[in-house]
């Protein structure tokens, strides 16, 4: 694969995103307690952009931002979607004072950040950009077997911490079902679908497994 476009330090830079900015959005991704969800995740997203995308800016901030709250503890399902979503929401109107923000600005990320709690679902009347928001952040799954298995194995660490061993396994493996349930799981990067379907079948038959 070439160089990727993108990184989530560049991704910064090339969205204006002063020093201090930066620095905040990077330190929420490399809290100690994130194992997968953390800079590694963005970078191995954004490696997959094209620069040359018609709806460059606002795809950039979508996924730089679909993570950027995530809880040490447990949560109810979609909180740090939502609070990552007011997060995102704040720094858009402290832009807004220095230079002209529309409110497609903040509306496009909005709705793709949210729409990244339910990747279970067949979501519906949804536009580009969260489409394509929801096939990155399941890009691990499509990817080959050995980087699919230590992301697993990196998803565990930080919840087994949380939830313990036992219903980490119970609670992984009925998300993957649930998974394979659903109708395609690409929207956009529809050449994922097979192999990342394998992957999800393979991983529910091993669940052991570590890297």
């Amino acid at each position: 694969m070439n160089a990727p476009a993108f990184t989530a330090k560049t991704a910064l830079d090339f969205l204006g995103y002063g020093n201090e900015s930066k620095g905040y959005i990077l330190d929420m991704y490399n809290m100690p307690h994130r194992k997968y969800h953390d800079e590694r995740h963005l970078d191995n997203i954004l490696r997959w952009i094209n620069p040359d995308y018609k709806l460059i800016k606002p795809l950039l901030e979508a996924i730089l931002f679909h993570d950027i709250v995530y809880s040490d503890q447990l949560v109810p399902p979609g909180y740090n979607e939502a609070a990552s979503v007011a997060l995102f929401s704040l720094k858009k109107l402290e832009q807004v004072q220095h230079s002209d923000v529309d409110v497609s600005d903040i509306l496009v990320p909005v709705q793709a950040i949210n729409a990244t709690a339910h990747h279970e679902e067949d979501q519906k009347f949804i536009n580009e950009v969260t489409m394509l928001t929801l096939d990155l952040d399941l890009q691990s799954f499509a990817q080959p077997r050995e980087e699919f298995l230590l992301d697993c194995d990196l998803v565990r660490q930080e919840f087994e911490p949380i939830v313990g061993n036992k219903l980490f396994l119970k609670g992984s493996k009925a998300f993957l079902q649930k998974m394979l349930k659903r109708k395609k799981l690409y929207y956009v990067v529809q050449d994922w679908e097979a192999k990342a379907r394998a992957n999800l079948e393979w991983r529910i038959d091993n669940m052991e497994a570590r890297p």
